[in-house]
């Protein structure tokens, strides 16, 4: 009892004139308004808004993952992108706009298009409505955001945080890659490891033998040791050329050398990244898998 008497006390001096809540309030209601009454003022207007729901529809609870905001910020959603979610659980501009900017919301906003059934929260519509926002952001500003990020919680995958001037260059490896900002990490894990480990086993591609494997990362050597200009466009066409020449499946021979560099089948735009990498730093992984390969 004594909580609905302070709900209605808080809300009048507050100056409260309308009250937006979940449905489990609907029973509370005629209390509420009879409390007004008996207090000789006038109640505000009530309206209650449905469940957000689990994708199983049951209701969306801690046992479903994540329920605090910041929760959702740890795991690398943006603010721009929550609010566009979060205002279309229940909502919608017209029924196909998906996309809309937080001044639309106030502009457009009204009780009368919010559903009476509940809403449910689909990660997989959050995830690609995060990477829309983070594909549309200027360089500069996502690299802000993901060196922010960075810096309260530091990914267990790179040895050091990048500094503000290495992520804008990742930035551009990435942004049309990842759809929360902890997904960047892993991508570019290999330019911040003080080490890098595999087998020989795992450094021959599917179609080669060792030999090949062998052949193809000592021409890379020698091939990008002559680059006296080690930038993206020249590591790319020194590559291409010495491939095409030689009748080099490409696949196998930046496959090969991808792998020796940063220990993974899949990484970012491979000439930008040797070039991020460093001329030194390349060179010396190249050195190190032929060493693998040999022992």
């Amino acid at each position: 009892p004594t909580y609905h008497l302070a709900s209605v006390v808080d809300d009048h001096y507050m100056d409260i004139t309308h009250v937006f809540r979940g449905e489990e309030w609907l029973p509370s209601v005629p209390r509420h308004i009879q409390l007004y009454k008996s207090l000789g003022w006038e109640p505000p207007i009530y309206a209650h808004l449905p469940y957000i729901l689990a994708p199983d529809k049951s209701k969306l609870s801690k046992r479903h993952g994540a329920t605090s905001v910041l929760d959702y910020k740890e795991k690398g959603y943006i603010p721009d992108a929550m609010v566009n979610f979060l205002s279309l659980l229940g909502w919608s501009l017209d029924g196909e706009t998906e996309i809309i900017s937080r001044d639309q919301i106030i502009n457009h906003f009204s009780i009368d298009r919010v559903n009476d059934s509940g809403a449910v929260f689909d990660i997989e519509k959050l995830d690609w409505m995060n990477g829309h926002y983070l594909r549309r952001m200027d360089v500069d500003k996502l690299a802000d955001c993901l060196y922010q990020y960075w810096s309260d919680y530091p990914p267990e995958e790179l040895d050091r945080i990048p500094s503000i001037d290495e992520t804008k260059e990742i930035v551009i490896l990435i942004q049309d890659r990842i759809k929360t900002l902890k997904d960047a990490a892993p991508f570019i894990a290999f330019l911040f490891k003080d080490k890098i480990v595999y087998t020989a086993t795992q450094l021959i591609q599917k179609g080669l033998d060792l030999e090949d494997t062998k052949n193809i990362l000592n021409q890379a050597v020698s091939l990008l040791n002559n680059i006296d200009d080690f930038w993206e466009d020249n590591i790319e066409e020194s590559l291409r050329t010495f491939a095409k020449e030689n009748n080099i499946k490409l696949g196998h021979f930046l496959g090969s050398i991808r792998f020796a560099i940063t220990a993974q089948d899949a990484s970012p735009q491979l000439f930008k990244s040797i070039e991020i990498l460093g001329k030194d730093l390349t060179l010396f992984r190249l050195d190190q898998a032929i060493q693998t390969l040999n022992s």
